[in-house]
């Protein structure tokens, strides 16, 4: 978050961690307290931390007595260790010392005044330390109705645990400007904020001001800004969208909200020697929503499913698979697909692992499945590999939920895929030696014996022969001129396959781009975008094992995924292409772009990793 007020608090905390060491003894412990701000705008945010030096706290600070405040922890604490020398009596000695910082934030009230955060207590070595009371100042920012705040829900009766989409609309009757903060935590009115609405925002959105980034709940995100209706009057309106999900049952009050942002004014120059640049000055405004009732009704204990995991609106569930004709041990890429309520990420697949149908007929990777989600679906992709020859299919899977439209409970099933599971032929020692039978033709005797090889003296006569009868004969001259002949052309064809061969890997890794980009000219060839999307596919794979001197059979996104990030090379682009092609294969999805557009994103992603190092990582 780019703002003055977390600038001043890192800045408050790299002073902590950088306090000279040496200012303590060894092993002396020091507690104390600090707050980001001493002076604040009521309904924004004050970071408050607790500082144990010398070693770390037996567990986290008990800040029980500060019940005036809800303090929000922002994680585990912050080390930070500095070593020094130190010399005692003219001994040597070399101390360690520590500094353990827990961060709390807490949202400053919206009544201007100065207020008190009570000493909290740290048990440091089985002793209890306590801080000092550190105080704040709230100032009172200025309000107007020209910039009201208002909570939409998208329904206002619910069942318990079922996601309500809300709208947090923000109208603009006049000028305002950064740092807009925008608070909203329903969660002590029964309410859980699980997540926000994706934008899919482009360059040209926030070029265009379609959307613009303010800061919720501490985090900077995007809001989209249109023209709206107020009470009549068309505003610039702005609107962050939020999911959330009622823990509790009976009319429960969603909110409130508050909105804190600059105003500009202008004063009037007292001098014509005045610059014209001094004379902006910002208020500081607040504009809090009402709460909005909602009615919550409880989910029934009847027809509950014994493995129902919490889920409320109405899901389906899709499986797929490929390849579907494989031999034993080959890798099948499985893929999950769960479309229904959003939002979809808080939606926990079926754990194939513990289901024994599946776990009976095939091994499952240890790899984590990779999880991507979209406005239209939640996909699981991860591997598996069936177990033996008679496995004919995927079995089906189920999804159980509470359907609000008809109150009941239901199940989602996924259909079982057809699998064809040859057999692996195993090679045996016998195999390999062959059958052992003789294949040496049968001796003949000759009733002759031997005189039968001794022929007569009047086949005997005189042939003279030496180098001097070679030479004056031709087919002499053959025999003798084409044996060194041939070895010396032998000798240099292997010679020069040799050096081309000498480095397989590297042979492949220059020729990867090449043979990729080949595939991917034939995919502008295909007939229609699955066809298409399998070329593509094949190109980015075969890419990545020519160039790592991989199996390129088998190779599946996740395997990618990870050579990637094994390598050091950007993942996310050339990953998200993939990720394309498989939902267009397995899942028959529409993906925005159409055959030109997704190889132009191959090719972009291959030509990166191609600038990466000059593509020649080992």
């Amino acid at each position: 978050m780019h703002n003055v007020t977390r600038l001043k608090y890192i800045i408050a905390c790299m002073l902590v961690l950088l306090m000279p060491a040496h200012l303590l003894r060894a092993g002396e412990i020091n507690v104390s307290a600090g707050v980001s701000e001493s002076e604040v705008y009521g309904g924004e945010d004050v970071y408050y931390q607790v500082i144990v030096e010398g070693s770390e706290a037996d567990s986290e600070p008990d800040v029980s007595a500060v019940s005036q405040f809800k303090l929000r922890s922002l994680g585990p604490p912050g080390k930070s260790s500095q070593t020094y020398m130190q010399y005692i009596n003219g001994r040597q000695s070399v101390v360690t010392h520590e500094t353990y910082t827990y961060q709390y934030a807490l949202t400053a009230p919206l009544k201007a005044g100065t207020y008190t955060i009570p000493s909290v207590t740290v048990k440091v070595k089985g002793k209890e330390y306590k801080t000092r009371p550190v105080t704040f100042r709230v100032l009172q920012p200025r309000t107007s109705d020209k910039y009201p705040l208002v909570i939409t829900p998208e329904k206002t009766e619910v069942y318990q645990g079922e996601p309500i989409r809300v709208s947090l609309d923000w109208y603009l009757g006049g000028q305002a400007q950064n740092p807009v903060r925008l608070r909203f935590d329903p969660q002590g009115s029964g309410f859980r904020l699980v997540d926000l609405v994706d934008y899919k925002v482009t360059r040209a959105d926030l070029n265009n001001r379609r959307y613009v980034t303010l800061d919720f709940n501490g985090d900077e995100v995007y809001a989209r800004m249109q023209q709206g209706r107020y009470q009549g009057m068309v505003m610039t309106r702005v609107t962050l969208e939020v999911y959330v999900i009622a823990e509790r049952t009976g009319t429960l009050a969603l909110g409130p909200a508050l909105v804190s942002f600059e105003v500009p004014r202008r004063q009037p120059r007292r001098s014509i020697f005045d610059s014209p640049f001094d004379t902006v000055r910002t208020d500081r405004y607040i504009s809090r929503a009402d709460p909005v009732n909602i009615n919550v009704k409880p989910l029934p204990a009847a027809g509950r499913p014994a493995d129902w995991n919490g889920l409320v609106g109405k899901y389906d569930i899709e499986c797929f698979a490929k390849p579907r004709e494989v031999n034993v041990g080959d890798p099948i890429t499985f893929m999950i697909r769960i479309t229904g309520t959003q939002p979809l990420s808080r939606v926990e697949p079926p754990d194939i692992s513990k289901n024994p149908d599946f776990t009976a007929a095939f091994r499952i990777s240890d790899d984590e499945p990779s999880v991507s989600v979209d406005e239209n679906a939640k996909t699981i992709v991860q591997t598996i590999r069936a177990r033996q020859a008679d496995v004919r299919e995927i079995p089906p899977l189920e999804l159980p939920y509470f359907d609000t439209e008809s109150g009941s409970y239901r199940v989602a099933r996924s259909k079982a895929v057809p699998l064809t599971v040859h057999p692996t032929k195993e090679i045996t020692a016998a195999d390999a030696l062959g059958n052992g039978k003789s294949r040496l033709s049968d001796l003949q005797a000759n009733d002759a014996g031997i005189e039968a090889n001794v022929e007569s003296d009047i086949a005997l006569r005189d042939m003279k022969t030496g180098p001097l009868q070679w030479l004056t004969e031709p087919l002499w001259l053959i025999i003798i001129i084409i044996p060194p002949l041939s070895f010396f052309l032998a000798a240099t064809v292997v010679s020069v396959r040799r050096k081309l061969n000498a480095d397989p890997a590297a042979r492949r890794r220059r020729k990867a781009a090449k043979r990729a980009r080949r595939r991917l000219h034939h995919a502008g060839r295909a007939s229609d975008l699955k066809h298409a999307a399998g070329i593509i596919s094949e190109a980015l794979r075969g890419y990545l094992a020519d160039r790592f001197n991989l199996a390129e059979a088998g190779l599946t996104t996740q395997d990618c995924e990870k050579t990637l990030a094994e390598h050091n090379l950007p993942v996310e682009e050339y990953i998200n292409v993939m990720k394309d092609c498989d939902r267009v294969l397995f899942a028959g999805s529409t993906i925005s772009g159409d055959t030109s557009e997704l190889r132009s994103r191959a090719a972009t992603a291959i030509d990166r990793l191609e600038k990466n190092n000059g593509g020649n990582e080992s």
